[in-house]
């Protein structure tokens, strides 16, 4: 019993892990959005050591190389995220709302309200509403 009660615990804690990736990924898009936005490079190396040096003070020796190796790879995965929402960019369609007229574009998202460039329709949030009129997405049509 105590093996099965353990494998939850883990399992909690996974679906955790997996919901911060995908927060974290979805804020990395936002920062990209502004620096490019404001002609700042996007890579940062001297940022990434800033951000292993703080989640690393105060831990015991032998955990420091697993949270730069864990950092490292999440770095990666954001770039990897960001190569792969551009090569498929121009691919997404674009939306209009059916009552005001509001077009939703995957290149640009909807950064105001929680939606981060380069995310298609169809995964935004069920919750999502047109930023103009409060529609729902069933509300939107696919750009001919």
């Amino acid at each position: 019993m105590e093996l099965e009660e353990l494998r939850r615990q883990i399992d909690a804690v996974d679906d955790d892990m997996v919901r911060l990736l995908v927060s974290r990924i979805e804020i990395v898009e936002r920062i990209r959005a502004l620096k490019e936005g404001m002609g700042i490079p996007l890579e940062d190396l001297s940022r990434e050591a800033d951000v292993v040096n703080r989640l690393s003070a105060g831990l015991p020796d032998s955990m420091k190389p697993c949270v730069a190796r864990l950092y490292a790879a999440l770095f990666e995965i954001s770039k990897m995220n960001h190569q792969s929402q551009s090569n498929t960019q121009d691919t997404m369609a674009k939306y209009v709302c059916d009552l005001c007229g509001y077009e939703y574009d995957p290149a640009t998202g909807d950064p105001d309200n929680g939606v981060a460039p380069g995310t298609a329709f169809e995964n935004i949030p069920a919750d999502w509403v047109c930023p103009l009129c409060g529609a729902g997405k069933e509300d939107f049509s696919p750009v001919k």
